[in-house]
């Protein structure tokens, strides 16, 4: 559970959480659901989402997210969001990400350069490897 006395944005990170939990019961889990802030966006956050199952389905992702974000969040907890992005499981910014394994939970990451981003700070909700890539990663060690 996030600390949300310290900090409003741990506020947004715990209503985050239960969004990402309700979508996660809806479609499946995510490989990755993290409010990211970049050294060059001082107090602005992207929601930083991939899962296998989103496909070709990205607006429809962002549409979901939205429609939660703005039933749940006031609007100085909005005005924090910049942008929410979906990026593929395979991207190197994710698996970079995916290292540090969480699952509805949180992990809280200060100044720290991810595949060439530099992220002031990082609050990961659920961060974990693709299950395409844990299967394949289980198959080579069966053999």
């Amino acid at each position: 559970m996030i600390n949300v006395l310290e900090n409003p944005i741990f506020v947004v990170a715990e209503k985050l959480r239960q969004i990402e939990i309700e979508i996660s019961q809806l479609r499946g889990a995510f490989n990755l659901f993290a409010l990211i802030e970049r050294e060059d966006s001082l107090g602005n956050w992207d929601l930083v989402n991939s899962a296998d199952w989103i496909g070709n389905n990205q607006k429809q992702l962002i549409d979901m997210i939205a429609f939660r974000i703005s039933t749940k969040l006031d609007n100085n907890e909005k005005l924090m969001l910049s942008r929410i992005l979906i990026l593929p499981s395979n991207d190197k910014f994710v698996q970079s990400l995916n290292l540090i394994g969480v699952e509805h939970g949180s992990a809280r990451i200060t100044n720290c350069t991810f595949n060439g981003i530099l992220v002031r700070e990082a609050l990961l909700i659920t961060s974990k490897q693709s299950q395409k890539k844990a299967e394949k990663a289980n198959e080579r060690q069966k053999k």
